[in-house]
């Protein structure tokens, strides 16, 4: 049937990129957040899990459509060199005009249900320049480099823009776009402050994503948390 062949051409697809960049079945699931059992399984299709498609293309560094559809570009989005995905797995040398930062994933907390955590990569493994974070103010270890997904945020931010965070920066200014941790759940959105505490999240794809309010109980309750605030992106088109 039509799942058996996408989970058969995503398991295909996933062993291509995985022995490309020279991973093992172990180093994948780390990155992933997933066992080694998990990537063996799904690389020999017996799995019918396609919702680990998500969190295995972020860990790759691929499109998802691609992973699961084998439609599309293969890669994400890049710019530059700034904040991409060379080096991600090529060892290159750190020359002294760059750093490296670590990445925010949201990935399942099993593979049984929906609900979602948000991680943060165990290695830095994006390069990014110090000129940009010099002029920005935001120190090296402040920095976090993650990806939007979907047109919520569209044309801002399309599907596949790369955002770098200064989660030192959480205190909302109206109007700024900033990375959202929404129960579990890794939202990159406008933000709003309301009388009382609340907060009001905005997409700027105003016509298919209403805004949403929440109160102050709502958020004193651990449900949202502000990451950081966006202060770079990088689009390409």
């Amino acid at each position: 049937n039509l799942q058996n062949e996408v989970s058969m051409a995503l398991g295909q697809r996933l062993k291509e990129v995985r022995v490309q960049r020279g991973m093992s079945q172990a180093k994948l699931g780390a990155l992933a957040d997933l066992t080694q059992a998990a990537i063996g399984a799904l690389e020999s299709r017996d799995s019918k899990h396609s919702s680990m498609a998500l969190q295995l293309a972020r860990a790759l560094h691929v499109s998802v459509d691609w992973l699961v559809t084998g439609e599309g570009p293969k890669s994400v989005p890049d710019a530059d060199g700034e904040c991409g995905d060379t080096d991600l797995y090529a060892g290159a040398p750190l020359n002294e005009r760059d750093v490296m930062l670590h990445l925010l994933l949201e990935l399942p907390r099993d593979l049984e249900t929906e609900r979602t955590k948000i991680v943060q990569s165990g290695r830095a493994v994006f390069r990014f320049a110090k000129t940009i974070l010099t002029k920005a103010d935001v120190i090296p270890e402040s920095a976090v480099c993650t990806s939007v997904w979907g047109n919520s945020m569209a044309p801002v931010l399309p599907d596949g823009a790369r955002v770098v965070v200064d989660t030192d920066d959480v205190s909302v200014k109206d109007g700024e776009i900033y990375a959202v941790n929404h129960d579990g759940m890794l939202r990159v959105k406008y933000l709003r402050r309301k009388p009382g505490g609340g907060l009001e999240i905005i997409s700027q794809n105003s016509a298919e994503y209403a805004a949403e309010t929440y109160s102050a109980e709502q958020v004193a309750s651990g449900n949202i948390e502000v990451i950081g605030r966006v202060f770079w992106w990088s689009v390409l088109r």
